[in-house]
């Protein structure tokens, strides 16, 4: 929403698009894919916040969409160094389970907050045909239930696959998400009666999303920016079990080693798609922004 209003309203046409290969050939794919999205790493001088924060997710072996870094033509012509992101709608659900309950759920609005008082309308059914969204109320009166424990938890949840998220928008300062106060950007696979959290759209990623800031600071046990854990109860009732907060710790561990040494990561990086960046006649920054931005995201 805000990188097509920002798009439209500037001199530039580097817009992002959604390319749905199935729209005039029933069953037509690329590599499995009947969808697919290009970034146009609008608000990302550095062009990696969201390579990196994927990688940072496949990386704990959580749920990611399939992504790289495209050269994208127009009829021929070089129009623009993207970032290629598989849609999250049928073929990635289909990849991901055969499950007949099968039904994928988007955070379409700016307050999925999952509170008793949450508008189910905050959601949009993506794949399945649970269109009334009664799971999604399933899982609002779980997580809002104060008799709620692990074994309800567990019956209804991946808890990993939330720890994971959790843990990554804590790390990598991924607030324009369910951690951070528009509680959004993220997609809910349901499958086999229970939920996964697939986090989504991470170009405000490492300190993106607080502007001139650049960083902030949130105590580990209640990582939220912009919002109180009683606004989060996925969060909130996960903390409550301490064998959960023991994992959510330990995946913060491995993305603390992951990151260990973060310079030579972004260097690599840079190095990979210094030419493309160079080259590329639509972008939003200049190379000088570029460079700039690999050392300083505010």
């Amino acid at each position: 929403n805000s990188t097509l209003r920002s798009a439209a309203s500037s001199d530039s046409d580097r817009y992002s698009f959604r390319v749905k290969l199935d729209k005039y050939v029933d069953g037509q794919t690329l590599d499995g894919m009947d969808e697919f999205v290009l970034n146009a790493n609008f608000s990302d001088p550095s062009y990696l916040r969201e390579y990196i924060t994927y990688s940072a997710m496949e990386y704990l072996g959580g749920v990611t969409p399939y992504f790289s870094n495209a050269q994208v033509y127009i009829n021929g012509e070089l129009f623009g160094f993207y970032l290629c992101i598989e849609a999250l709608d049928d073929s990635f659900t289909e990849r991901l389970t055969q499950a007949e309950d099968a039904n994928l759920y988007k955070a379409d609005g700016q307050a999925a907050t999952l509170t008793s008082d949450m508008d189910l309308k905050q959601f949009e059914n993506k794949y399945g045909d649970d269109d009334d969204l009664a799971n999604i109320q399933k899982l609002v009166d779980v997580l809002n239930d104060e008799g709620t424990g692990k074994e309800q938890l567990e019956e209804i949840l991946d808890v990993d696959s939330v720890l994971m998220a959790m843990a990554i928008n804590t790390t990598l300062g991924n607030y324009d998400s369910y951690s951070g106060s528009m509680a959004h950007n993220y997609y809910l696979l349901y499958t086999d009666g229970k939920f996964t959290y697939v986090g989504w759209d991470y170009n405000m990623s490492i300190g993106g999303f607080m502007g001139s800031s650049g960083s902030v600071a949130v105590d580990i046990d209640e990582p939220l920016y912009g919002a109180e854990l009683s606004q989060r109860p996925l969060i909130a009732k996960l903390l409550e079990v301490n064998e959960y907060k023991e994992r959510y710790y330990g995946y913060l561990q491995q993305l603390v080693d992951y990151f260990a040494d973060f310079e030579t990561t972004v260097q690599e990086y840079k190095e990979s798609i210094s030419e493309y960046v160079k080259n590329d006649p639509t972008a939003f920054y200049t190379y000088k922004q570029f460079e700039q931005a690999l050392t300083n995201t505010g």
